[in-house]
């Protein structure tokens, strides 16, 4: 019922597109966005990801109805040792505008028909295809001084047949549930709250044997700083709060698994987290005749988050195995120690010089992530099976090459476009 229901939102976004596409011919405002966009997400010495995005925004006027629609397709593959992945990513938006309110939908399609691995040493997981869709709800009301909005998503996702840690089968990811609110004043001071909601089921021979739950909510404050003088700059700074919290469970038999050599008569494993991060950062735009340049510092700092696993388990009692039963506990905490700082910049160029209707603007970026958590250092650097080994010549590679991306913007010369 739910994939039948996406599939047919998906057919109607590809007829509205099309519509879109023929707007010009029959509506006398209408205008258009296109970005095409090329960058590397992590390169290091066990393989390399990258990421592709196309981007077209049409807008239209019919009557005194303003209408807007976006739609974006993306293209993700890594070959990294800890994660092997190859997906398409398709999204769209309709949005309708009336006098002061606004309201439109959304429809996000993810697909990876080829097997997907995730590697983190001593949990694993590998399914032949995963999938995922979502649709959405937003509006927004705009009363001059002060904006009002909401957004809701709801979505769904499944993982063909793989292996599960230590067994075969697959995941689903049931009732994922975005929503947020937000207010924009006109002293631009712009305040956003948000919640989230998702489970995550382990399918073995056609039952579910395990469940995990996590709900989480954050808040962000931003402020901007207009300033002009010989050039165009604008100074942006924001604070940034997330929580979330999460737990779960699987019990397997012996009865449940249908492998000859599985060494469980009974396995249990548990685990449950809680998290809560603070987040400063600063954003900068500047433009000068031909040329803009943006940068966004953010610094994310941990204020408590514990992490704890339980594994239960009594061995079959065969030739191999003695029929005893052990148990493992794990935990975890992180002080505020533990932080990552962001950096990106982007630099554009205007191919026509602002002399033409239509701008053409080539662009190249950079993204730095630095993670400075030193207990995963510590660990890591006396785990061999972790999976992650932080050597210099590595960490250089890393960020020599990672995050650099490269793209075009196309657009209406008097269009003004907010990215």
């Amino acid at each position: 019922m739910r994939h039948s229901l996406f599939c047919k939102m998906k057919k109607a976004f590809f007829f509205i597109t099309l519509s879109f596409l023929l707007s010009p011919l029959f509506c006398e405002k209408s205008s258009f966005y296109f970005k095409g966009d090329l960058g590397s997400l992590l390169i290091d010495d066990s393989g390399n990801s990258f990421v592709s995005e196309s981007l077209i925004n049409l807008d239209t006027q019919i009557g005194k109805i303003n209408l807007s629609f976006d739609t974006k397709i993306s293209g993700v593959k890594s070959s990294l040792d800890y994660l092997t992945t190859d997906g398409v990513i398709f999204s769209s938006a309709l949005a309708a505008e009336y006098s002061i309110f606004k309201c439109g939908l959304r429809y996000v399609d993810f697909s990876v028909p080829k097997e997907t691995s995730l590697n983190l040493g001593k949990f694993s997981i590998a399914q032949s295809g995963v999938f995922y869709k979502s649709a959405g709800i937003f509006g927004e009301f705009d009363f001059s001084s002060l904006k009002l909005g909401f957004d809701f998503t709801y979505g769904s996702g499944w993982g063909s047949e793989g292996d599960l840690y230590i067994t075969p089968g697959n995941l689903f990811l049931r009732d994922i549930i975005f929503a947020k609110t937000y207010a924009d004043f006109s002293n631009n001071l712009f305040v956003e709250a948000g919640f989230f909601h998702f489970d995550l089921n382990a399918k073995i021979e056609n039952a579910d044997k395990g469940v995990f739950s996590t709900n989480g909510w954050y808040g962000t404050i931003k402020k901007d700083y207009c300033l002009e003088k010989t050039y165009k700059h604008l100074i942006s700074t924001y604070g940034f709060y997330a929580g979330a919290l999460g737990n779960g469970n699987i019990r397997l038999l012996a009865s449940d698994i249908n492998l000859v050599f599985f060494p469980y008569s009974y396995f249990y494993y548990a685990g449950n987290f809680n998290v809560h991060v603070l987040g400063l950062g600063v954003k900068y735009t500047a433009s000068k005749n031909w040329f803009s340049f943006e940068s966004n510092a953010f610094y994310g700092i941990n204020i408590f988050s514990n992490f704890n696993i339980l594994k239960k388990y009594t061995y079959q009692k065969t030739i191999i195995y003695d029929g005893s039963s052990e148990k493992e506990e794990e935990n975890k905490s992180f002080g505020l120690k533990d932080s990552l700082l962001y950096i990106d910049g982007k630099l554009s160029f205007d191919l026509t010089k602002g002399n033409r209707e239509l701008c053409i603007c080539p662009y190249i970026g950079k993204k730095i992530l630095i993670p400075i958590f030193n207990g995963i250092l510590e660990n890591s650097s006396g785990d061999n099976n972790s999976g992650f080994t932080f050597s210099a010549e590595r960490i250089i590679k890393m960020f020599l090459l990672s995050g650099i991306s490269i793209g075009i913007e196309v657009f209406p010369n008097t269009k003004n476009i907010v990215k």
